[in-house]
């Protein structure tokens, strides 16, 4: 019988007789096959019976009975529905597929589109993108999942995002929290929510619930999170935007045995302009803290990097080539820095060449208004510099002569202060190829003279300007870039001056950043003083890399905070489900080891465990938390350990 009979038959013959010539073939079987026709006796669809296969474009459908409409351009699949399509696997209850318009509403349905599998009543797939209704997502592929998101609406676009509204997070048969409307960026590998564990001394015991939400239309990233601890409560917000150069932090904590609220607002901001009237910059570094504790306890990230600089905002303007510059540098309630500008207003314009003579021009004035030590100082300079460039051969001589007036007013004191300075500096560029690898060295070196009216102890310590002493002097620069198949790999630069008149050296700066192989990289930034013999600032690290495991060897060593020591850092996957890392600072100086850090991955299933503990000189803090798998990013080597500084 005809009925028993299996058969293929293309599209060109089905869709220019069933449907429209634009669409593209269809390949399907069936135990059998049944041609409907409408009452005028036209072709109005095909029923497919029996162990059904469709394959159209991308997608792979299995079912018991399938119903092609000519007039609706519909699909229907009733019957064990299996649908695998490049997005992923569906098994449904129905389908419903519109030809025209690529789009399915599947009933009863699950799928696997690994990470992230689901159910839902009702599942309907546009594109790359699903909306499930009435179901869940979770990256747990058991049928009973450890955990799930369960939301009245899931709208999920493949590599894209994830957009849960009302949604219930649920463990087991448990609903644990619930949350208005999230949405997760896949790119990012940033959940939507997440819930920490922690202690440390000074705060105690906390709870940290943190919620992530993220505006396409202006790119701003917006975290909301909430501390919940045995010592206090308090409530933030952080919104960034990286494509802005935007990150804004605020937090108020309020403790049980305190009346009032302690605060701490962080941010920045970097915007790049160009108008008709010319190009500038806007840079805005702020903070404000209740306390240097507050600051390390609740925005330690920001901490080292952070503490002990200068508040700071900047509007810099280019006007035909010159630059118009306001700024603003706040001490942001530390006592160490005690020079503020409160503001300053510069006018500079670099080199010019005058006319078609080889003798450059340049201007730099400047009124700053200074707070230092509880007193206002009020500074003028203007500083004029002629500069004549010649090319001998390989290299360039260049003399110069500069003069510079600054004039210092306050309540009780008027100084007028005056310097000059004249030299000559010589530098060159040279190339060196060899194997593949290309050196690029800068050498220079310049000598000058310099008078001034008063010595630098007669003037206040505000500026470089008045570190400035009488004499004659030598500076060095050397500057090596480094290539390897036109691919940077590295820079080593060296600096230092010589004052004849002393008959000493200022300090040398070594800094350098070299990537030896696939393996190995080296860093390192010294300030060496020759007149002591011996560092004053040294950081030096040697970084490997291979495959699972990773290693940090460097030593540190700062003179007037009296660190010396080395740091170690050790990350090692043991296997697919254990990872562990372990930082160690000993320092030579106390022969103890002051700050220490442990931290152990354990993967179960699809979510992953983060214990970690750690201990410097004043805190002892363990932190716990379990997020899903895919939220961890692996291979990401975390910064440097800097507890030291």
């Amino acid at each position: 019988m005809i009925s028993k009979f299996k058969f293929i038959i293309l599209l060109c013959f089905f869709s220019s007789f069933l449907y429209s010539s634009e669409i593209e073939t269809i390949y399907y079987k069936a135990d059998e096959m049944n041609v409907n026709f409408t009452e005028s006796g036209e072709l109005s669809g095909i029923s497919l019976i029996g162990n059904v296969e469709v394959i159209y474009k991308d997608i792979h459908l299995f079912c018991q009975q399938a119903e092609f409409n000519k007039i609706t351009g519909e699909i229907s699949c009733n019957g064990n529905v299996k649908v695998k399509a490049e997005m992923g696997e569906f098994d449904v209850e129905n389908a419903k597929y519109y030809l025209d318009e690529d789009y399915w509403i599947l009933t009863g349905a699950s799928f696997s589109s690994p990470p992230f599998y689901g159910k839902g009543k009702n599942i309907e797939k546009k594109g790359n993108s699903l909306i499930i209704e009435n179901g869940y997502i979770t990256t747990c592929d058991l049928d009973r999942p450890h955990y799930r998101f369960g939301a009245d609406r899931i709208t999920y676009v493949e590599n894209d995002y994830i957009k849960i509204e009302k949604m219930k997070v649920i463990t087991g048969n448990y609903n644990v929290f619930y949350f208005p409307k999230f949405k997760y960026h896949i790119k990012e590998k940033q959940p939507s929510t997440q819930t920490k564990i922690s202690y440390k001394t000074r705060i105690g015991r906390n709870l940290e619930v943190d919620f992530f939400q993220k505006n396409e239309k202006n790119d701003i990233d917006l975290k909301e999170f909430f501390h919940i601890g045995s010592k206090g409560i308090g409530t933030g917000i952080n919104v960034k935007s990286e494509e802005n150069n935007f990150n804004f932090q605020a937090l108020g904590i309020k403790k049980y045995d305190e009346d009032k609220v302690q605060p701490g607002v962080i941010g920045n901001f970097q915007k790049n302009y160009e108008k008709p009237q010319g190009s500038g910059d806007i840079i805005f570094d702020w903070r404000w803290m209740y306390n240097n504790d507050f600051f390390n306890d609740f925005f330690s990230e920001k901490y080292y990097s952070k503490s002990k600089t200068y508040n700071y905002f900047s509007i810099t303007h280019n006007y035909n080539n010159t630059f118009f510059n306001f700024n603003i540098r706040e001490n942001a309630r530390e006592e160490i820095l005690s020079v503020e500008k409160l503001p300053e207003v510069q006018i500079f314009t670099p080199y010019k060449q005058i006319s078609n003579i080889p003798i450059f021009f340049s201007n730099n004035f400047s009124l700053t208004n200074f707070y230092y030590n509880d007193d206002n100082y009020f500074r003028t300079v203007e500083k004029i510099m002629f500069e004549n460039k010649n090319n001998i051969g390989f290299f360039t001589l260049s003399p110069f002569i500069s003069f510079s007036g600054i004039n210092y007013n306050n309540s009780s004191d008027n100084k007028l202060n005056y310097i000059s300075e004249a030299g000559i500096k010589l530098s060159t560029a040279m190339i060196k190829k060899q194997n593949e690898k290309d050196t690029i060295f800068n050498p220079s070196i310049s000598f000058y003279n310099r008078t001034t009216k008063y010595k630098p102890l007669q003037l206040p310590p505000l500026s470089p300007y008045e570190e400035m002493e009488n004499g004659k002097f030598m500076e060095v620069n050397f500057d090596w870039n480094l290539f390897k198949k036109s691919e940077y790999t590295g820079n080593i630069s060296i600096s230092n001056a010589y004052d004849f008149n002393r008959n000493e050296f200022n300090n040398t700066y070594i800094d350098y950043e070299i990537k030896i192989n696939k393996n190995f990289s080296i860093t390192g930034e010294n300030d060496f003083d020759f007149n002591k013999g011996s560092y004053a600032f040294g950081v030096n690290d040697l970084i490997f890399e291979k495959e699972n495991f990773k290693y940090s060897f460097g030593t540190r060593y700062e003179e007037d905070n009296d660190i010396c020591g080395i740091e170690n850092w050790v990350e090692k996957r043991i296997n697919e489900n254990w990872k562990y890392r372990v930082g160690i600072y000993y320092d030579f100086e106390t022969d103890n080891i002051p700050v220490q850090s442990y931290e152990i991955w354990r993967k179960l299933h699809c979510l992953t465990i983060d214990f970690k503990i750690s201990k410097d000189r004043d805190n002892f803090s363990f932190s716990f938390l379990i997020l899903p798998t895919i939220f961890f990013e692996q291979n990401t080597w975390k910064e440097r350990y800097s507890q030291w500084r």
